[in-house]
């Protein structure tokens, strides 16, 4: 971007408070500013081991437990067989002398083998009489271990392929924008295409060679009157998808206009929208992308390898689990669906700040 170009940017998004435009877009974004909505991640199956030394009520307590607990850190986990392209997580226990040490066991959707950690031991006796206050501290202990082990598996498989979005820039569609009033369509494509690319996010001209699509639709509700005149509500809705195509969340602006504002030339107010929507939209890949998620533990790294290395440890459904101390090093399935699990709201820091 030129520095006349920065300055202009600077100057619409500070200092237009006192010009003839109207300036719903700046600043404040809205009563319900500019929301980020993910749809849900897929689902971690939680089932309980029949080695796990507890009979079928105390078992269904600790996957309940368990499942309460990981839900509470944000992971999708529900009780139950797996679905297909479901992750799964066995929880499994063994006897160490007069204790009884909890495992957890995490396993692809096709049952590879991908994680285990053990819990603190517990005495025998409590955990065979199915203690339930046992089995809950037991389960509340353990969440943010499995959490470290789902995050540590998503981090080393990004950063050992060189084609993650850790280790190169997002390639972006823009397919444009719809349904705007006066030059909108044009006038917001025009602006997305400058403010958006930066560093770690480029715009490609083809779709094919896209990691994310950006697309946006533009809608005017007819006037209606209001103490401040006669208004329209809008909506700016910036939709963002990577290949696969199920959404990965939008950045949606919301706003009353002055009647008429928008039916000609957008010129400032284009910028202005543009300068507000495009770190949201940027937000959103973040998120998505796992480029944000921190190194892994040194467990978890000292396992990883490039993707497709080594063979995965492959469990039948009622298999023990082997008590591996290491991650296996098959990290090629993908793990976004655990890395980002939150549904986050964001509103675009005031650019006026």
């Amino acid at each position: 971007m030129s520095v006349r170009r920065a300055l202009l940017v600077s100057a619409v998004a500070a200092g237009l408070a006192g010009c003839h435009l109207p300036q719903p877009f700046r600043g404040e974004p809205g009563r319900m500013g500019a929301i980020l909505s993910a749809p849900p991640p897929a689902r971690l199956a939680v089932t309980v081991s029949p080695n796990a030394l507890l009979d079928d009520h105390a078992a269904s307590v600790w996957a309940h437990d368990t499942t309460d607990a990981l839900l509470g850190q944000s992971i999708p986990a529900e009780i139950g067989a797996p679905h297909p392209g479901d992750w799964r997580l066995r929880l499994d226990a063994r006897l160490a002398g007069g204790s009884v040490v909890p495992s957890y066991v995490v396993l692809t959707p096709t049952g590879a083998v991908k994680g285990h950690r053990d819990g603190a031991a517990v005495p025998a006796v409590a955990w065979s009489a199915g203690d339930a206050q046992v089995l809950h501290q037991v389960a509340e202990a353990a969440a943010p271990q499995i959490v470290t082990t789902l995050t540590g598996l998503r981090s080393a498989e990004m950063r050992a392929d060189p084609n993650s979005l850790i280790n190169r820039p997002a390639r972006i569609f823009f397919s444009g924008v719809s349904g705007a009033p006066g030059d909108g369509n044009r006038a917001l494509a025009d602006e997305l295409r400058l403010l958006l690319p930066d560093a770690k996010d480029q715009l490609v001209s083809s779709a094919a060679k896209a990691d994310y699509a950006v697309s946006c639709t533009v809608s005017v509700a007819p006037a209606t009157a209001s103490p401040q005149g006669r208004v329209q509500k809008t909506e700016i809705v910036w939709r963002v998808k990577p290949a696969s195509g199920v959404e990965a969340g939008a950045v949606t602006q919301l706003h009353d206009v002055p009647a008429g504002s928008l039916d000609h030339a957008w010129g400032d107010i284009a910028l202005a929208v543009v300068t507000e929507a495009a770190p949201g939209i940027r937000t959103v890949i973040d998120n998505h992308s796992g480029r944000l998620l921190p190194p892994p533990p040194p467990d978890v790294a000292s396992a990883a390898g490039p993707p497709g290395a080594g063979e995965p440890a492959v469990l039948a459904p009622d298999e023990e689990a082997p008590g591996v101390k290491k991650l296996n090093s098959d990290l090629s399935e993908p793990l976004a669906p655990f890395a980002a699990a939150t549904r986050k709201t964001h509103k675009p820091a005031d650019p006026g700040s």
